[in-house]
């Protein structure tokens, strides 16, 4: 049976939780930088699922940091996309 306080909490714990730092401009990145609470509700099939994250830190220019994630919200790996272009809808 689950414990349904801890289960209550797991996305405010998961929020907080530091995810992995850039290694491109050295940001931490943070379980609500990724909006971590929409991948537990999600109905994601296969598992890493890959995430973009843009961002700017530190006077680095806006790039984009592509995490693969498994279904206990960690980091199995990433990396720095060279190029990037982002249009408005």
């Amino acid at each position: 049976m689950v414990n349904n306080t801890f289960t209550q909490m797991l996305p405010e714990f998961l929020n907080r939780k530091l995810i992995t730092f850039c290694p491109t401009c050295l940001k931490p990145i943070y379980g609500a930088d990724i909006e971590v609470h929409r991948l537990i509700n999600s109905d994601v099939n296969r598992w890493p699922v890959n995430f973009v994250h843009c961002h700017t830190y530190n006077q680095f220019p806006k790039h984009a940091l592509i995490l693969y994630i498994d279904s206990d919200m960690t980091v199995r790996g990433h990396e720095v996309s060279d190029f990037i272009k982002l249009e408005e809808t």
